[in-house]
């Protein structure tokens, strides 16, 4: 009899943790922005979740490639890379399911980025508060790419919650002042990091294991102490931080989603 209380009770476990990936994977995000790059194994899932898919480029040859059936409702970009059968196999799939595939030609400017024109070509005027946009394809590859990548979600802290997918980790830059995010079970490890970007920020936190306290002494800033190889305290479901500066979050994701 204990072994089968014992076997139903881990079946419930699972079937719990099941709902709640579920739920996840059915949450709502306002865009998914797909950019030339790897994408993570799991794209799928956050194309699904998100009300606009938005090709930049080349990331229309990611998709054609590795997700051949997903719905694209916009390609951007001067198309230097972009394939035309790629640009052709969204827009054809697009007008077969009634779900027209923009096509957005623009002119090559060396001064904005891929991100950036998507951002730019967004309509997020019915979206109360910052929209929730998933970025793709953003992390890893060249340094000099990852780092405007993130500098563009500085330039929008205010105005637009952008959060970097990749296999191993979710990133964003957190506006200055108070931010509370809460951790999602089995989709986020305990690893992460709180670095400072555009200027010294001084940090209190709650529910980390190495909580931060601004101090004359404890200033994050380049040169000097950064926050990384921090972990979320166990059993912790939400954590808060106030700070006088933006400043970028990084947490590890659960290797189960990520594989």
């Amino acid at each position: 009899m204990l072994v089968l209380d014992s076997v139903a009770r881990s079946l419930h476990a699972a079937q719990q943790q099941q709902q709640q990936r579920q739920q996840q994977q059915n949450a709502v995000i306002d865009a998914c922005i797909v950019l030339n790059h790897v994408l993570p194994e799991d794209t799928a899932r956050f194309l699904a979740a998100a009300q606009t898919v938005i090709a930049c480029d080349g990331g229309a040859n990611r998709l054609r490639e590795a997700f051949p059936e997903a719905d694209v409702d916009v390609i951007i970009g001067d198309m230097d890379s972009a394939e035309e059968a790629s640009i052709e196999h969204f827009v054809s799939l697009g007008q077969q399911r009634g779900r027209p595939c923009e096509v957005v030609r623009l002119p090559h400017d060396q001064d904005s980025t891929d991100l950036q024109k998507a951002l730019a070509h967004m309509d997020t005027s019915d979206v109360q508060g910052r929209p929730t946009v998933v970025v793709l394809g953003a992390l890893g590859g060249r340094l000099d790419h990852t780092l405007q990548h993130l500098n563009i979600g500085l330039q929008h802290v205010d105005r637009t919650r952008l959060v970097f997918v990749s296999d191993e980790c979710f990133t964003e830059v957190l506006p200055a002042g108070e931010t509370e995010l809460r951790i999602q079970p089995g989709e986020e490890g305990r690893a992460c990091g709180l670095v400072p970007f555009a200027a010294p920020v001084r940090a209190t936190t709650t529910g980390l294991v190495w909580n931060l306290q601004p101090t004359a002494e404890l200033e994050l800033k380049w040169g000097a102490l950064i926050s990384t190889s921090n972990l979320v305290q166990p059993d912790t479901d939400t954590l808060t931080f106030h700070t006088n500066n933006p400043v970028l979050w990084t947490i590890e994701r659960s290797p189960v989603v990520a594989a």
